[in-house]
């Protein structure tokens, strides 16, 4: 069963035997056509922010990561 993941900017102008649909866009494929490209970084699953919790850096609450830091 194919699932979504995003490409990411390090992509060439194919992934996984398929043409790229371009950065931050999104590309169906299954976990054995996605393992190579995983492991270079190439594309993230869905959801998926590079292996980091976003809240962790969303210092000031717009549901984005970085901004300023709030003071307690």
């Amino acid at each position: 069963m194919k699932q979504e993941y995003i490409v990411t900017e390090t992509a060439g102008r194919e992934v996984a035997g398929q043409k790229s649909p371009g950065a931050n866009k999104p590309i169906f494929l299954t976990d054995n056509q996605a393992a190579h490209p995983l492991r270079l970084g190439h594309i993230r699953l869905k959801g998926a922010f590079n292996g980091v919790d976003p809240q962790k850096f969303d210092h000031d609450n717009d549901g984005k990561p970085g901004g300023a830091k709030r003071r307690p």
